[in-house]
């Protein structure tokens, strides 16, 4: 090959590298633009799952919420997912702290009947994971021993409901309101910590508690082998299923409790 045949190659590679070189240049911005949105999607959306997750629990180890949230917890830190625990009220306002933007929760224990429908359709519900039975624990001393949920309010009887921000707060109202009946501004339904509606009880100062807890939990237990204390039955379960999506009828085998 002669001298122009070499210079004629060359020619052809130095233009085919200054072409290159251009498309590069005119292509770097547009692949700058396209690293910086993958990088603000990443950033700003958070699409993949997070290392650390935040979760409620209550203030209280003896109760059943405490030990289940202490066993979620080791559940995620095998995976490999650092869990920290909140301590709430209960399940309104674990949904609060869901539902705010300001708040690090993203796992909660809810009460099913505990949020309004608005409320609850803002959430993804991975699952149920136990059944919790609605305890109407009542003195036995009592001049007249309630028979029923609705002979609460019909006997005027002092009665704990639990705190504000827990679940069986708001589910205890919606069964007295199947029975026509409005206990939001009855001075005898008293809104106060689980402890102290337990103590009260223990104490004389309260008539009835409504606790809604898994069998297991360390109160539940304590009141149910209490011979001070006894149990109140609901003869009309059924229909309160027949009402209210969430409530489920059980039928517990006789002496099975106690």
């Amino acid at each position: 090959m002669n001298n122009q045949g070499f210079d004629y190659i060359k020619l052809v590679m130095r233009d085919e590298f200054l072409a290159l070189k251009e498309l590069f240049i005119e292509r770097k911005i547009f692949l700058i633009v396209i690293i910086s949105i993958l990088i603000s999607i990443v950033v700003f959306l958070k699409p993949f799952p997070p290392l650390t997750v935040t979760l409620t629990t209550v203030n209280n180890s003896d109760y059943a919420y405490a030990r289940f949230a202490e066993y979620l917890r080791d559940g995620l830190e095998k995976k490999g997912i650092k869990a920290n625990l909140i301590v709430t009220a209960g399940s309104v306002e674990n949904a609060n702290l869901l539902e705010s933007p300001k708040s690090d929760v993203n796992i909660a224990l809810i009460q099913g009947g505990a949020l309004s429908n608005e409320q609850s359709q803002k959430f993804y519900s991975l699952g149920s994971v136990m059944y919790e039975p609605v305890w109407i624990f009542c003195r036995k001393d009592l001049a007249k021993v309630p028979q029923e949920l609705k002979d609460l309010a019909r006997l005027n009887l002092t009665v704990g409901l639990g705190p504000a921000g827990g679940g069986t707060l708001p589910l205890v109202r919606r069964l007295f309101a199947v029975n026509e009946i409005d206990i939001t501004n009855r001075s005898n339904f008293r809104v106060s910590s689980y402890e102290s509606d337990v103590d009260d009880l223990l104490n004389s100062k309260l008539d009835c508690a409504i606790e809604v807890m898994p069998y297991f939990d360390k109160k539940v237990q304590s009141l149910l082998r209490n011979p001070k204390i006894s149990l109140i039955d609901a003869p009309d379960a059924k229909a309160y299923q027949m009402s209210l999506s969430y409530i489920e009828d059980l039928v517990i085998p006789a002496h099975s409790i106690d």
